[in-house]
């Protein structure tokens, strides 16, 4: 039996425990290796073994772990903006408490004030 080049490297990448081959911006599983052949979008000569990688939606994709790290990266670097963004709100908000408080406080003392004036206006 003659074996064809698509199971030649889909036994060389189970044999090394990868999941697939990437290029760029596709990817493919060991399962449906190779889908653009020889007229495809990609030249399947500059494919890269690859693994298969699931994102928090549930939805896979075939990358090499550099491509992995980029996209935790990322993901990180969003993370930490979101944290910055949010410190930024409370801060603005707390800012904003202090000068209501302050104002308060003010109007609370001229509150006071005027009642004490009218008591001892009262009282005379």
């Amino acid at each position: 039996m003659v074996s064809t080049v698509r199971t030649i490297v889909a036994n060389w990448l189970r044999e090394h425990e990868y999941e697939g081959l990437c290029h760029y911006e596709c990817g493919c599983g060991i399962a449906e290796l190779m889908p653009c052949g020889d007229n495809g979008p990609c030249d399947i000569s500059n494919c890269r073994p690859a693994y298969r990688y699931v994102d928090e939606d549930g939805e896979y994709y075939i990358g090499t772990k550099a491509d992995v790290s980029e996209v935790e990266r990322l993901k990180q670097e969003i993370e930490l903006q979101r944290q910055i963004n949010r410190a930024i709100a409370y801060d603005v908000a707390a800012a904003s408490r202090g000068i209501y408080k302050a104002r308060i406080e003010r109007l609370e003392s001229e509150i006071r004030q005027l009642r004490n004036d009218f008591l001892e206006a009262d009282a005379e």
